[in-house]
């Protein structure tokens, strides 16, 4: 007997929804997001994330009307929950091993530790996770522990700090091709990780709190044999007081501007989210 979908995802921090987006529909959503991200002009511009697509894009929206996936979602969540920023589709995003709390918590902020909380990532990977690294790295369970990296982030800005104020240890690090230090080594890899072997179209949630990094390529040399990475990522969580401590924290971040400034969501999509069992903010 298959274990219950709540109980996995409160032990491990992160579940697998599979084929939550259709295989006939994965090239058609790869062309449209990379034709548009790629039409932008400047590399710089062509490699940032496409922003607020849950209500900007249909294509993106229409994979919200997945019956299954919303039911999947309340299971976790709740009814009701909520469909928050940010929302995103995210080209050759490949990061280091972090906590998507790690933030706030630095700021100050005690919402991932109050009773309630549950906020989740979703990321829908539009290429299998294998060897070349289409997916997401997760330390299963890290979710109940304290987060390493609010100690890990004070000790590197304090090191890097000590390197900018130190002339002979940039000169040593010149001496060794920029070898000698690597303020981003403890960020790599990490004790416990797992590559999930998601599928495209998977979904893949996880607990803010989870410790986790996008799957690196892990063969070298030679391109991946499904070209560009991309994911379309969504943050969602219960309708209630930590939720929203989270989104004043969000919105009061000067990078966050366009989430206060003339940001309307269509009435009708907003009817329609609600008739499906969740709301759109």
């Amino acid at each position: 007997m298959e274990e219950p979908l709540t109980l996995r995802f409160e032990r491990d921090g992160y579940a697998i929804l599979p084929r939550i987006v259709a295989e006939d529909e994965i090239s058609a959503l790869r062309t449209l997001f990379l034709s548009e991200m790629k039409g932008r002009g400047e590399p710089e511009k062509s490699e940032g994330p496409l922003l607020d697509v849950a209500i900007k894009s249909p294509e993106v929206f229409r994979i919200l009307r997945n019956r299954r996936f919303i039911g999947e979602l309340s299971e976790i969540l709740g009814p009701g929950f909520l469909v928050v920023p940010h929302s995103s589709v995210a080209l050759n995003s490949f990061g280091q091993f972090h906590t998507d709390t790690m933030a706030p918590v630095m700021d100050g902020e005690t919402f991932p530790h109050e009773e309630g909380y549950r906020l989740v990532t979703v990321g829908i990977y539009l290429q299998d996770n294998t060897e070349p690294g289409g997916g997401l790295r997760v330390v299963p369970g890290s979710h109940h522990l304290p987060d390493p990296f609010i100690h890990m982030m004070r000790e590197k800005e304090r090191k890097r700090d000590r390197y900018h104020n130190h002339k002979f240890l940039q000169f040593l690090n010149r001496v060794f091709r920029y070898k000698l230090f690597d303020f981003n080594r403890p960020f790599r890899n990490f004790e416990g990780e797992l590559n999930l072997p998601s599928k495209a179209g998977d979904a893949v949630v996880f607990d803010m709190r989870l410790v986790h990094s996008a799957s690196h390529p892990r063969r070298p040399g030679g391109a991946p044999p499904y070209g560009d990475k991309l994911a379309i990522f969504f943050t969602c969580g219960r309708d209630n007081a930590p939720t929203q401590t989270y989104l004043k924290w969000l919105r009061a971040l000067p990078q966050n501007a366009y989430l206060n400034e003339n940001r309307v969501i269509d009435e009708a999509l907003q009817d329609e989210s609600r008739h499906l069992g969740f709301k759109l903010i």
